[in-house]
Parts: structure tokens; C-alpha cells; sequence
């Protein structure tokens, strides 16, 4: 589509609506909900006020073992306080079980009315305010009678008789109090023991006689036991050991209090120790008590994404870690649950960093075979492992030293009883050695088999129980859109499940998904389209057919102007690469238009912006687009996920200077069009996106002309060590990577307007970055402009200081760009 040629706005407009009218007609989404008031625009506080715009999804699905209902949590009425719904997963009944809001709130004004000092007692906005940011239910599962629902709410634990017809809602019966610190629930597989987290401690209850006992008690000086996994038989349960004691402790100050509260933040940056981490197995079917075993693997207990899988037929049980230099994925096989030991049956590496995003794990077709996902190709693809041949080699190796060991015990005890001077204990030794008696030959790691293939990323991957069929999520439709495919492993058929393309999945920065039922039969998902905000689905699996449960929008959805993006890529010559954005225009944009541009970076650096979504930047953007007359142009920079291997790699070493360059190629393919004025070019992010911000407004300083940075880390070494060693290696290692992707470093370039904002409680990016950087700016005396939010983190923790922040950013811009042609003044 060539954008001199007509009237790209309007032509955008109509495209996208038809997109999404089609998607609306074939999948279920209320067609009317696509189409707006023409005169009435986006405000502010509609945008980021309650209730929320776009609505609110379910969340923490479970379905029931007979596949007929889903329970999750649910706002109806958009305002963030969530309560216990069950939905029909054809898609019919829909009926509430909790009712919990009022007598909560009541709680929350008698407790507010007790403060003794008048001036620190909210007001009754900030107590709405703080219950609606509550996190009430946060885990459920269905007991294996179907009957029953096991929820935590505020941190204890509950059971709900879910068809029980006495009242409106059925009792909550509260089964453990503890404190308010209840954290996990897991049935057993055969249903008979319900596996419970308690403040880093592992308990049992046993769902026949009620006894609960706990497992665990070392959840002091930094250790933390968590995770629930039960083996196939529910004789032993699986969990995760952390080890956090002597990590650096960094500090935040909470200014708000009398004294001022330090807060300690215990996280590894580059160049520290991480955290230790270990396996443990409970063997709940001891003689006695029951025993903990930790799984010793080759002693190397500073891991990332250390994860266990057991078999769904039998106990066996598989163990895979990346190493701390986030290149090696290694996966150990368990064959002595006694003494804990695990052998070696894969390796491998990626000389950049291995994407754990993908390293799911599941047992294989063949008895001894693994599936996982690997980017082999430079894409993420389905792999299968035969590690048949390496696991004998082990196993044989082990019984070996075992029968040496035993061999030299016994040795040693007879020479105890009789000395011979004349035949020691290694001439005995020495006497049967043989050819049988040389160590197994070394069978290499096992060569991994493709499944699936293409230029495009399998982005979710799940195995059902019969250890043959998958499910993945893929990008074949393009890599704006998610798909999910049905696998036969073994014949490597595929079948499509979503027939209609759209962003089909759980998706979000670091992961995507769906939830299939136990049966295998079923599975809800969230669909959408471009200018479509998620509704949730039913997939019936093996029909290919799909249900639309909750379209969660509310009416006055309907009733805004929304600017829908048209979808658009773009070549960087000065660093070779198709890059693919979304571009906002105001619905009066004319050809000959001149405008001002504002450039969009998403946060999390490996995150996707491009997406068949509506998400809540469309609000702010439309607002830009509409009542400013800006153009908005929200680009999928190098780094960005769904592009492959190397898109997301090249930015090793240098971070920051190619994506400033995929932004300035964005603006320049805008420019050739004649839509861009050169004096009002802006560019804004969050978190990584701020980061960006500083560093283009420092590298291209002649360019940009105005940015607005929230929660920008600008100097790599204060971050976590995970994400900034996958990138930057370790500081002692290459010490030149960290000025070079450091906006410090380029302080002194600073010609434009630039305004940093931070939350002073911001436990992520602390706000130490955000000063280092302030200090140097005032020290090359530039000019800046500077926000901060005393009482938030990396996200605001209220609705009026959202709405706060986006006349923040929409003002700066208009103060120093005015509006573009056509835009009407401001009310």
C-alpha cells in the first residue's frame, strides 16, 4: 500500500473495520462493537479511568474434570475487584459464586475509621481505590469430584460446594487459616492428598481423614520452598528450593512515612552470585515419615528456569536448568529416587542465549523421548529427543561405580578380619580386572528431530497425556497473528483449530497459551483482531469448533471514535531488516498533511507491539492521533519477539543503537510519504521503551525533538542479572558493552526536550537509575525536564495518577509540538 496514493487514514479506518467485522461475523465478537460515535472522542479519563475501557477479562482458568464448566475469576462491572464465576464452556450458563466486594469494603472503612491520626485516614475514593486493586482470589482448582472448588481467597484457603442451591451463593467453608499466607494448591493425581504452600513451606493435607502435616522447615535465612508437582502415582511430590541468602541487597526509600521506610530489594545484578536452587522429591510412601531427597545433577546450583516434568504414565521423572550464563539447556533424567540421582541425556547451547521462553518440556511418543521447542533453525520449532541410547550409557556407567563401591565396602570389611601379608586388598583388586570391567564407552547427547518447519516461531507448545498428540500456537499466518494447530508427533500431521486468523492466545511480554482441559478434549483461549479487544473462547479440539464465552467490553466501548492502526512495515538500510509497525492517523489525515510524529517503543525489549490486538496504548494513541492530529507510529524494533532468532538476538552488545535506527527508518518512510513535519518528531516508551527514549534522544540528537521516558533503566549494571548477562555478558567480561548500551554514556548530546519520569518505589527498575542519569545531565549542564511519582512502582498503582500520567505525556507534546493540521483545540 503505497501511503501517497489516497487517503491513508480513511482507507485504514475502513480495512481494519472490515477485518474486524469479518473476524466478528465468523468467531463470535458483537459486530456492532467494532463501530463508533463519530462525534463523540476518546478522553483521558475514559481512557484510563473506571471502568476500565476495554473491559476485564477472566482470569485463572480451570476447567472441570467433566469438561462442562470453567471457573475463574471476574470484574463484571470492569473495576478491578474480582469475584468467582463459573461459565459454561458451550458457551451457555454464566453464573456468579462469590459475593464478597461489600462486606470487604465495609471491613476496609471499619479498619480505615480505627487510625487513630485523622490526617492519615483515606477517603472514602481511596478506599474504593485500594479494594479495587486487590488481588482477593488467587488460585482455584476444582476437586477431582467436580463437586467442589478449592479457592485461596486473602490468602487462606476455601471450599465451595459449587451447586449448592440453599442461597444466592454457596458457602464458603474455610478449611486452612493461615494467616493470610496460603500461596499454592495441587491435587494428587489419584485425588487423595491436596499439596499446599504456607510461606515458603510445603504442607499435606489429606483429603480422606482431613490431617494436615508439613513437609518442609528450612523457609528461614533465604530459602524458600515452592512449585507443587505430583508424580503419576502420588507416591512422591516434586518442588523447588531457592536460596537467596548472602544476594546483594539493594534499597528503596518510601519518603511517605514519618521516618521514611528503607525497603531491602534482594536481586543479583551482573557480575553477583545468583540465587541456588535445587530439586527436592517427598516420598510420601516412606516406611516412616516422609523423606526429602534433593536431586543432585552435576553440583551446579546457580541455574535459571530449572524445571521438573514427571511422566503421565509412570514416575519417571525429568529435570532440565539453564545455566547462570543463560546459554546451556541441559536435561537430566532422575534414576535413583533413594539417593537422588540424575543422569545426563541432553545438552544444548546457544552461543547467544538460550530462549527460555520456549523450552517447554513433555515426555515423547517413544518410551524414552522427550519434545520441546528450539530455535535450531533461527525459528522456535517443535523438536522430538530420543535419548534411549545416552540413558543406558549412564545408567550402566552408574551401576558400575555402584558395584566398585560395593566391591571395595566389601573388601575392605574382609580385610578387616584377616591379614594377609602376602595378598593385599589391591592385589585382589587388581586380579578381576578384565575387559568386562572397562567404563561403558561414551554415547554422545542425542541428535534433536524436527517436527514442524517454516519461517515462522511455534510460540506455545502442549503434550497431552498420551504422549503423542500436541497443541501449538504459531505464527504461520504472519507474525502479527497467533494460530493453534493440533500435532500428531509421530506422523508430524497438523491440523488447524483456530480456522479464522486473529491473536488467539493467553498472550502477553514473555509467554502465550491456552488452558486444555484434563480429558484433552477442551480448551479456552482469548481471541481478538485489530481493533478488537479480547473476548474469551471455548475451543472444542478435536471438532475445531470454537465458543465465544464473555465478550467483556463494556457498552460505552461502543461509544467512543477509536482510530484503528493499519498495519505496516518498512526497510532499515542502514541496518539491513524488515521491520513491521502500527500506524495511528487521525480520521480527518488529507494527503499533503504534514504532521507531527511520535514514535512508540514497547516496553520489555523481547515484547511484540504488532499484534491482532486491541491493548491499552489504543487509547492513548487514539487520543494522540485524534485529538492532538499527531501520527503515532508503534514500530516491533530489532530485539522484539515473534520475528525469529535473529531479529531478537542483534541487539547483543549494543543495546539501543540498532533500534534507534529502526525507529528513525520508521519516520523516514513516513517522510518520503510527505506526511512528516522534521521539527516535531517525538519518541516515548516505558521501562525499555524509556530506556530507548533516552538513548535516541541522546544518539540522534539533531532528530528527535521531544521524548518523555518512564521508568527507564539507563545504566545495565543495576538491573537483574538474567536479562542483562543474555545480552551484555558478564561486566568483567565486556565492560565496554555496558557504557555502550548505557544512556549515561551520551549524556552530553542532549539537544532536544526531554522530560524522565519515575515511581520512587519502583522495585524493577529502582530509581537509582533514574538519578544517576539526572545527575550527569545536570553535571554536562543540559536542560531536562523531570517527574516522579512518590507513592508508585513500575506501574501506577491508581487510576487518577494513569490519568495523570497520560495528560503528562500528551501535554509535553503538545506544549512543545502544538497540534496537527485539522486537530480541533483542546476542551
Amino acid at each position: 500500500m503505497k501511503l501517497a496514493t489516497a487517503n491513508l487514514a480513511g482507507r485504514a479506518l475502513v480495512l481494519t473495520l472490515s477485518v474486524s467485522l469479518i473476524f466478528a461475523a465468523t468467531i463470535g465478537i458483537h459486530p456492532d462493537a467494532a463501530q463508533a460515535d463519530e462525534t463523540r472522542r476518546i478522553t483521558l479519563e475514559a481512557a484510563f479511568g473506571k471502568p476500565y475501557i476495554n473491559g476485564q477479562l477472566p482470569g485463572r482458568m480451570c476447567i472441570s474434570p467433566d469438561d462442562g464448566w470453567i471457573a475463574c475469576v471476574w470484574a463484571e462491572d470492569a473495576r478491578g475487584y474480582s469475584e468467582l464465576w463459573l461459565l459454561e464452556t458451550d458457551g451457555g450458563m454464566r453464573r456468579k459464586l462469590t459475593d464478597t466486594k461489600e462486606a470487604r469494603h465495609q471491613e476496609l472503612i471499619k479498619a480505615n475509621e480505627e487510625i487513630k491520626d485523622a490526617d492519615k485516614r483515606k477517603t472514602d475514593e481511596e478506599i474504593i481505590e485500594a479494594l479495587e486493586r486487590e488481588r482477593n482470589i488467587s488460585r482455584i482448582a476444582w476437586d477431582p469430584d467436580g463437586a467442589h472448588l478449592w479457592i485461596i481467597y486473602r490468602g487462606d484457603l476455601y471450599r465451595i460446594n459449587v451447586f449448592d442451591k440453599d442461597g444466592d451463593f454457596p458457602a464458603m467453608e474455610k478449611i486452612l487459616h493461615m494467616e493470610g499466607h496460603v500461596g499454592d494448591i495441587r491435587f494428587s493425581e489419584d485425588g487423595r492428598f491436596l499439596g499446599i504452600s504456607v510461606l515458603g513451606e510445603i504442607w499435606i493435607r489429606n483429603q480422606e481423614n482431613g490431617s494436615l502435616w508439613q513437609l518442609t522447615a528450612d523457609a528461614n535465612g533465604g530459602k524458600t520452598n515452592y512449585g507443587l508437582e505430583w508424580s503419576a502415582s502420588g507416591h512422591y511430590l516434586g518442588f523447588y528450593q531457592q536460596d537467596t541468602s548472602g544476594l546483594r541487597t539493594s534499597w528503596m526509600a518510601d519518603y511517605l512515612q514519618e521516618n521514611v521506610n528503607v525497603i531491602p530489594i534482594t536481586r543479583p545484578r551482573p557480575g553477583d552470585r545468583i540465587g541456588r536452587s535445587r530439586i527436592g522429591i517427598i516420598n510420601l510412601e516412606a516406611e516412616n515419615e516422609p523423606e526429602i531427597i534433593f536431586i543432585e545433577t552435576d553440583g551446579e546450583e546457580e541455574v535459571y528456569g530449572e524445571s521438573m516434568v514427571w511422566a503421565p504414565d509412570t514416575d519417571r521423572l525429568l529435570v532440565s536448568k539453564i545455566s547462570k550464563d543463560t546459554e546451556t539447556w541441559t536435561v537430566w533424567e532422575v534414576i535413583d529416587f533413594d539417593a537422588g540421582k540424575a543422569v545426563k541425556i541432553f545438552s544444548y547451547t546457544d552461543e547467544a542465549w538460550f530462549n527460555g521462553v520456549y523450552s517447554q518440556l513433555f515426555w515423547g511418543p517413544d518410551e524414552d523421548s522427550f519434545v520441546t521447542c528450539l530455535e535450531k533453525t533461527g525459528w522456535s520449532h517443535v523438536y522430538t529427543v530420543n535419548f534411549g541410547e545416552r540413558l543406558a550409557s549412564e545408567k550402566a556407567k552408574f551401576e558400575k561405580e555402584n558395584a566398585e563401591i560395593e566391591n571395595e565396602s566389601e573388601l575392605a570389611a574382609d580385610s578387616e578380619l584377616s591379614v594377609d601379608t602376602e595378598h593385599s586388598v589391591s592385589d585382589e583388586v587388581d586380579d578381576n580386572d578384565s575387559a568386562e570391567d572397562e567404563d561403558p564407552a561414551e554415547v554422545p547427547f542425542p541428535e534433536p528431530v524436527q517436527i514442524t518447519f517454516g519461517d515462522y516461531e511455534v510460540t506455545w507448545l502442549e503434550v497431552l497425556d498420551d504422549r503423542r498428540t500436541a497443541y501449538i500456537i504459531t505464527s504461520e499466518d504472519g507474525p502479527s497473528y497467533r494460530a493453534v494447530k493440533k500435532l500428531d508427533i509421530p506422523t508430524r500431521g497438523k491440523k488447524r483449530i483456530t480456522l479464522k486468523p486473529g491473536m488467539w492466545s493467553f498472550g502477553s511480554a514473555w509467554g502465550e497459551g491456552m488452558r486444555i482441559s484434563d480429558s484433552g478434549r477442551i480448551a479456552v483461549i482469548y481471541g481478538s483482531d485489530f481493533g478488537s479487544p479480547p473476548a474469551l473462547y471455548s475451543l472444542w479440539l478435536e471438532k475445531a469448533k470454537t465458543r465465544l464465552l464473555l465478550d467483556a467490553r463494556p457498552v460505552s466501548w461502543r461509544r467512543w471514535r477509536w482510530v484503528f492502526p493499519e498495519k505496516i512495515s518498512f526497510m532499515n538500510t542502514e541496518h539491513p531488516g524488515r521491520v513491521h509497525a502500527l500506524l495511528y492517523l487521525p480520521p480527518y489525515h488529507k494527503d499533503g498533511d504534514t504532521r507531527p510524529v511520535i514514535v512508540h517503543i514497547h516496553g520489555a525489549g523481547y515484547a511484540q507491539d504488532v499484534l491482532a490486538r486491541h491493548s491499552w496504548f489504543d487509547a492513548l494513541h487514539t487520543y494522540m492521533a485524534d485529538t492532538l492530529g499527531y501520527a503515532v507510529l508503534a514500530i516491533d524494533y530489532r530485539g522484539s519477539s515473534g520475528y525469529g532468532r535473529n531479529w531478537r538476538t542483534q541487539v547483543i552488545g549494543r543495546l539501543g543503537h540498532i533500534e534507534d535506527s529502526d525507529a528513525r527508518a520508521g519516520v523516514e518512510y513516513l517522510r518520503r510519504s510527505g506526511i512528516v513535519d522534521p521539527d516535531r518528531i517525538g519518541i516515548w516508551g516505558w521501562s525499555y521503551g524509556g530506556f530507548q527514549t533516552n538513548m535516541s534522544m541522546f544518539l540522534s540528537p539533531d532528530f528527535w525533538k521531544v521524548g518523555v521516558a518512564m521508568s527507564a533503566p539507563n545504566d545495565w549494571h543495576n538491573y537483574n542479572h538474567w536479562y542483562v548477562t543474555q545480552r551484555l555478558d558478564e561486566p568483567e567480561d565486556n565492560e565496554d558493552a555496558y557504557k555502550e548500551s548505557s544512556p549515561i554514556t551520551y549524556a552530553d548530546a542532549l539537544k532536544g526536550e526531554l522530560l524522565m519520569v519515575h515511581g520512587i518505589l519502583d522495585n524493577n527498575v529502582l530509581a537509582q537509575d533514574f538519578m544517576l542519569l539526572s545527575a550527569e545531565l545536570i553535571n554536562k549542564d543540559k536542560q531536562f525536564d523531570m517527574f516522579v511519582f512518590p507513592e508508585d512502582g513500575h506501574g501506577l498503582n491508581s487510576t487518577n495518577r494513569m490519568i495523570f500520567f497520560a495528560k503528562l505525556v500528551t501535554k509535553y507534546f503538545e506544549d512543545h509540538f502544538g497540534k496537527g493540521e485539522g486537530a480541533l483545540a483542546t476542551d
